[in-house]
């Protein structure tokens, strides 16, 4: 994955600044390549669907009212998922967010 500091040189970052002041908030709109969102995809799907067993960390934040269907979660909520997938770690989102 290309290194943070390779990426943020080709970035306007002067501008998000700017932005992030005046709307109190930033969208960044190429921060990982279709490939790269392909990696994380495959990870997440295997955290929700089971795969990857993430019991001890898996909430439902929509647990105040009924399941809408049985044996999902209304909104999941996998805290900590490195703990299960070490390489997420150093994958580029983590790489270029620290």
């Amino acid at each position: 994955f290309r290194s943070r500091f390779c990426w943020i040189r080709q970035k306007p970052v002067e501008k998000w600044r700017e932005s992030f002041a005046r709307n109190g908030f930033l969208s960044l709109h190429d921060f990982l390549t279709p490939p790269e969102v392909l990696y994380y995809q495959k990870i997440y799907d295997d955290l929700l669907w089971g795969k990857i067993d993430a019991t001890r960390h898996r909430h439902d934040l929509g647990s105040h009212v009924g399941r809408k269907r049985e044996r999902e979660e209304n909104v999941c909520q996998i805290m900590w998922p490195s703990e299960y997938v070490s390489e997420l770690l150093v994958g580029p989102g983590h790489v270029r967010g620290d």
